[in-house]
């Protein structure tokens, strides 16, 4: 069977959307708080923006934003599971699937 290539830019665009839900349930709510206390409000607003990013990284014809705001995502959740959540099995789970999503768009770009 071979692969339907035809359908891999609307698997982009669910990859996309899966980033967001994931952003949007894990992030958001902590970054409208607006307390410019601690490392973790700072880390949960830039995550948002860099996802807000990462999606209009895919209407412009040049990969540079999305392979940008890819990277500082992953970089961006590496660091909240390192310094912030500290290392555990359970955080490492909670974080994986976005910072895999994130990786594969600074690897893949818009293409």
């Amino acid at each position: 069977m071979k692969p339907l290539k035809s359908l891999q830019p609307l698997s982009k665009w669910l990859l996309r959307l899966a980033v967001a839900v994931i952003v949007y349930k894990s992030f958001l709510d902590y970054a409208l708080t607006f307390e410019f206390k601690g490392l973790l409000y700072f880390l949960a607003l830039l995550i948002v923006l860099l996802t807000v990013l990462l999606f209009i990284g895919a209407f412009l014809k040049g990969h540079t934003l999305t392979m940008v705001s890819g990277l500082l995502l992953f970089a961006l959740i590496v660091v909240k599971l390192f310094f912030v959540s500290g290392f555990s099995f359970n955080a490492l789970l909670a974080v994986f699937p976005l910072a895999a999503l994130s990786f594969y768009f600074f690897a893949s770009g818009n293409s």
